[in-house]
């Protein structure tokens, strides 16, 4: 593996072992290097490592067994039986939570739909964009949802990898449960125009950096939503 040179560790290590993921490079039940041997392999700390198993370990996307190692999981399908079970939660760390999981997955579906999106993928991710900006228009935030949410999924469709598809739809649809919805402002569909112009332009790391700032929208939003302590 080539060493880890991001700032926000946990995260790139993250998107690293997805994108190994995805590519086939690790397969369902492989094990993963021990995390000291694999902080060294990526030039990274240890309890970098650790936070990203975590995170990982909390999409359903790998297995920490105590005593016999880090495994990618042997089936995803868990994930949907997951979704009733954690819908209730409330709690804003938790939708932290899924909102930073969504940093490492969104950016590389937008990565892979830059690359494999065809024109009729995009013509559908422009057809959800602008029935965002109508929505948003009309201030109608029941169809701003409904569009908003077929932005995303179209760009997970757009990247032609089934596990990531249904992965995006899971974490989007307990999100869309929990989190608190504000009408959306020009800046914030602007930041959408961006991402849908970025991967019509397979422009990958345009791509990347506008999605980042999407989903950071909404992790700012949360921030300000938190009671004061």
């Amino acid at each position: 593996m080539e060493p880890i040179q991001r700032a926000n560790v946990p995260q790139a290590i993250a998107e690293r072992i997805i994108e190994l993921i995805t590519k086939g490079e690790l397969r369902q039940g492989d094990q993963l290097p021990p995390q000291r041997e694999l902080a060294k392999q990526l030039g990274v700390g240890v309890s970098s490592v650790r936070e990203s198993l975590q995170s990982l370990t909390a999409l359903g996307l790998i297995n920490m067994q105590p005593g016999k190692g880090t495994f990618v999981s042997e089936s995803f399908d868990g994930l949907a039986g997951r979704h009733a079970a954690v819908a209730p939660l409330a709690a804003a760390q938790e939708t932290r939570d899924l909102l930073e999981a969504r940093l490492h997955l969104d950016t590389a579906v937008a990565e892979m739909a830059c690359r494999r999106g065809t024109a009729e993928d995009l013509a559908a991710l422009r057809r959800a964009y602008e029935r965002m900006s109508d929505a948003t228009e009309r201030a109608d935030m029941t169809a701003l949802e409904e569009a908003d949410l077929a932005f995303h999924l179209q760009i997970a469709e757009a990247a032609h990898n089934a596990v990531m598809t249904h992965i995006i739809r899971t974490v989007v649809g307990l999100i869309s449960n929990q989190i608190h919805r504000t009408p959306f402002t020009s800046d914030v569909l602007a930041q959408h125009r961006a991402v849908l112009e970025a991967v019509e332009a397979r422009d990958v790391e345009r791509a990347r950096a506008a999605v980042r700032r999407v989903i950071g929208n909404s992790l700012a939003q949360l921030a300000l939503d938190e009671p004061d302590a």
